[in-house]
């Protein structure tokens, strides 16, 4: 490769804000993959408005955007989505299998939706994980970087834990990001070279005081390069 990294990772919906940035409830990240030169869409936030300003703060165009992955249906995580596929109706939208028929009757029908029940490989490295959780049924996302694996979540309801391990299938785990929820089953985290909770995550100190050294702050406005 001619880039000295494989992926990078950029905040455009948490609760907290870098200076010029715009916060809001919820959860997205840009996802820039060296590997395709491609750009995708993690979770959408609770609101297009901010969403926008947010891809606008990084000189991101909606219009850009190949695909965008949902995490799960709250609207923390999928309210922004009904405007942005009307600005960009050619994106592919990836979602956890047992939500697909209720998210396809609402896309324009240019939109292409996949449910994903398994790992699956949506582009070069990166990965959709196989459907977690029966009540809130989820997916995350695992980029496949040539130092390990990159984990994000969206909230994280099926477990952290539970993510972790499905991860593992891919390789050694080098990176957690995202909304961890009540996870507290730090054991899980072991050797994990950057841990970087936000959003909902509610033992955040916690995770901290155990983590010192491999804990990174994050927050709209930030980007991690992997």
């Amino acid at each position: 490769m001619k880039n000295k990294h494989n992926f990078e990772v950029k905040i455009v919906f948490d609760n907290n804000a870098l200076p010029g940035f715009q916060s809001g409830w919820g959860f997205g990240a840009i996802i820039m993959n060296n590997y395709s030169n491609n750009i995708l869409l993690f979770d959408t936030g609770a609101g297009f408005p901010k969403l926008a300003h947010n891809l606008n703060k990084f000189n991101i165009k909606v219009e850009g955007i190949k695909k965008v992955i949902i995490s799960h249906t709250h609207m923390d995580h999928a309210g922004g989505l009904m405007s942005l596929v009307t600005i960009n109706p050619k994106i592919e939208l990836y979602l956890a299998y047992s939500k697909k028929n209720y998210m396809s009757n609402q896309m324009p029908s240019d939109v292409k939706v996949y449910g994903i029940k398994d790992i699956t490989e949506i582009e070069d490295n990166i990965y959709c994980s196989k459907e977690l959780g029966t009540g809130i049924p989820e997916i995350s996302l695992f980029l496949k970087s040539e130092k390990g694996i990159v984990i994000i979540t969206g909230c994280a309801h099926p477990g952290l834990e539970n993510i972790i391990e499905n991860a593992k299938e891919l390789g050694k785990i080098r990176a957690v990001l995202g909304g961890f929820h009540g996870f507290d089953k730090l054991y899980a985290l072991e050797g994990i070279d950057l841990i970087a909770p936000c959003h909902c995550t509610s033992k955040t100190n916690k995770i901290r005081r155990n983590f010192p050294n491999n804990f990174v702050e994050i927050k709209v406005g930030s980007t991690l390069i992997f």
